[in-house]
């Protein structure tokens, strides 16, 4: 090989190799027969930073001695964040206000394993019942945020495609007829 081409490519994949992406949001949200949802929300915490995307992560060695007044501030940076960047709509509208719990995994919510350096994030999860009169459901990036909103609905076990707000943009309204017709005919 070319000397100067395996020069090249070893300074390319060692940039690839420190250079972190620039963060999003990714929610998703399951329904189920019963009425029951939840909603899960995955904030890298490179988010709270003005140059997120220059920023490292969170790893696991420095997560694992954070003091839990550290770890509540993380979770209060987080809701926060949320409440900034994405609106949660349902039609009729509903009069629950999200209510997160807080844990921490990997990226894609796989579980923490014991390397040091295994990026870490927070999952946001809020569960709850709709009311039998709910008939849609729409997400909002909303214009406030800072990054783009990936999300992924799941009706029933089926899941539906990835999909990308930026903010200022709002998805489609997620028919959840189907839900209440499987509903009434169980009672």
């Amino acid at each position: 090989m070319n000397r100067g081409l395996f020069a090249f490519l070893l300074l390319f994949y060692s940039f690839l190799a420190v250079a972190h992406p620039v963060p999003d949001l990714p929610v998703r949200a399951q329904f189920n027969f019963k009425g029951e949802v939840v909603i899960r929300v995955e904030v890298d915490p490179r988010c709270f930073v003005e140059d997120a995307e220059n920023e490292p992560y969170l790893v696991n060695g420095v997560y694992q001695s954070l003091s839990k007044k550290d770890l509540a501030e993380l979770e209060k940076k987080t809701g926060e964040l949320i409440a900034k960047s994405i609106g949660f709509h349902f039609d009729p509208a509903i009069s629950l206000e999200p209510k997160f719990t807080y844990y921490y995994t990997t990226l894609e919510s796989k579980p923490l394993d014991k390397k040091d350096q295994t990026p870490v994030v927070i999952q946001a999860e809020w569960k709850f019942k709709i009311p039998e009169s709910v008939k849609t459901y729409q997400l909002k990036a909303l214009p406030a945020g800072r990054f783009s909103v990936l999300f992924i609905n799941r009706v029933i076990g089926e899941k539906s495609d990835l999909n990308v707000l930026f903010p200022g943009e709002a998805s489609y309204k997620l028919d959840l007829s189907l839900l209440t017709r499987i509903r009434k005919s169980k009672q």
